[in-house]
């Protein structure tokens, strides 16, 4: 039997402890690992996993080539270990030329944090996303957060009805922290 972790954030050592951190502090909770690639794979082995999707997330613009290529480089020099999400940010000022890189990378998909990167899924630049993605490639997106709308089932029901041809991956079953809402609007 495989074990794919699909969740997998991840970054580069020299920032990692920070990324984590910052992480960690924007959910209000401790940070036991820094998320480099090295700390996965030594915590991974333990728990018996074979394959991870690895991802990370832009909060400004200017991060999201540079995050592009660390996940593209890991992912592609292990592809038996390693599956990589490219990532966007709303305030690209050209998304589907970023989405053709994010495939000519070699990644597999597309991660959002409606939260972390501050804008609802409804919103016209998030709706670009989807219309210039065209259906090619997957979104795993984090639903869910009681402190916010911008991910709830509220805001995600309406984009599943506007792009039924895009896989939307629903982490943490579609609702974090409020999975009862997620399970009653979304299942």
């Amino acid at each position: 039997m495989k074990i794919i972790d699909t969740h997998c954030h991840v970054y580069p050592d020299k920032i990692a402890d920070k990324a984590a951190n910052a992480t960690g502090t924007f959910y209000d909770l401790p940070t036991h690992f820094n998320g480099s690639i090295s700390r996965l794979i030594e915590r991974g082995k333990l728990a018996g996993i074979d394959h991870y999707v690895i991802n990370s997330l832009a909060t400004t613009p200017a991060q999201v080539k540079a995050i592009n290529t660390f996940i593209s480089s890991v992912a592609n020099a292990d592809k038996k270990t390693f599956t990589g999400l490219g990532t966007l940010h709303q305030d690209l000022t050209d998304v589907e030329r970023t989405i053709d890189e994010i495939i000519a990378l070699g990644l597999k998909g597309i991660k959002l944090h409606p939260d972390i990167q501050r804008i609802s899924l409804t919103d016209e630049k998030v709706l670009n996303f989807f219309e210039a993605n065209n259906g090619r490639l997957p979104f795993l997106i984090h639903f869910g957060d009681k402190r916010y709308n911008n991910s709830n089932p509220e805001e995600v029901k309406p984009v599943l009805e506007a792009f039924p041809n895009t896989l939307f991956i629903g982490a943490h079953f579609g609702g974090w922290s409020i999975w009862e809402n997620a399970a009653r609007e979304l299942y």
